[in-house]
C-alpha cells in the first residue's frame, strides 16, 4: 500500500511540516504576510497534502512551485496559514510548536514581537540577512509607495508616477545601505565576542 496514494491526516501533515516545512513572515504586515512552505523532492506528496488542505479550505488557492530540483507547496494567505497551524498544533506539532503558537496570535500590534520569536527559534540561520525593526519599517514604507505607484500608473498619471518611481528607487537604495550597515555592525560584534572567548585569526599559508 503506497502511502502517497492514501489521503493524509492532520497528524501526517503536522509531522511532515515539523520535518520539512517552514514559517515565513514578511517584514511588512499584510493579508498575505504570513506564509507556510512545504518543500519536497517528490511532487506527488505535495499534491496529496494540497488535496487534503483543499477539503478544509476550498476557497483558497494552494500553488506548488518548482524551484530547481525541489517542489514547494505554499500557503500564501495569513488567515489560512493560521488555520492550518492551529490544526497542526492540535494534531501534535512538536519541533515548530513554539513558532506556531506565537504566529497564530499574529496581529498588527504584536507583529514585531512575533517576528522576534521566530528569529530566535531559528538560531543563527541567515543571521546577517535578517531585518531589524527599523528595516521592517522601511520595507513597509517601500511596499506602501509601490502600491501608490501602481495606482498612479493605473490612472495613467505619468508625471506623478515618474516622481513616485524616483522616490521608490531612492528608498530602495537607502534600505539596502542601512541594511548592510546593520549587518556589518552585527558581524563586528560577533567577531569581538569570539575574540574575547579566545578565538584567534588564522594566518594565510603565504604568511607562515
Amino acid at each position: 500500500d503506497n502511502p502517497i496514494q492514501r489521503m493524509p491526516t492532520w497528524s501526517y501533515v503536522a509531522g511532515f511540516f515539523d520535518a520539512e516545512g517552514c514559517i515565513h513572515l514578511r517584514p511588512a504586515y499584510s493579508r498575505s504576510g504570513l506564509h507556510l512552505r512545504f518543500p519536497q523532492k517528490h511532487s506527488q506528496v505535495l499534491h496529496q497534502i494540497r488535496n487534503f488542505l483543499s477539503l478544509t479550505c476550498p476557497e483558497y488557492a494552494l500553488p506548488i512551485y518548482a524551484t530547481g530540483s525541489v517542489f514547494e507547496l505554499r500557503v500564501q494567505c495569513s488567515v489560512l496559514s493560521k488555520k492550518v497551524l492551529r490544526q497542526m498544533l492540535e494534531a501534535g506539532l512538536v519541533r515548530k510548536k513554539s513558532q506556531a503558537e506565537a504566529v497564530v496570535t499574529l496581529s498588527p500590534d504584536n507583529r514585531d514581537a512575533v517576528r522576534e520569536t521566530l528569529l530566535q527559534s531559528k538560531g543563527h540561520q541567515a543571521r546577517y540577512q535578517r531585518l531589524d525593526r527599523h528595516g521592517c519599517e522601511r520595507a513597509t514604507e517601500i511596499n506602501n509607495k509601490r502600491s501608490s505607484l501602481r495606482r498612479l500608473l493605473a490612472r495613467e498619471d505619468n508625471q506623478a508616477a515618474a516622481a513616485m518611481q524616483q522616490l521608490v528607487d531612492r528608498l530602495v537604495q537607502q534600505h539596502a545601505l542601512l541594511n548592510a550597515t546593520t549587518w556589518l555592525t552585527i558581524l563586528r560584534s560577533d567577531i569581538r565576542s569570539l575574540l574575547r572567548l579566545g578565538a584567534v585569526v588564522a594566518k594565510k599559508r603565504s604568511e607562515e
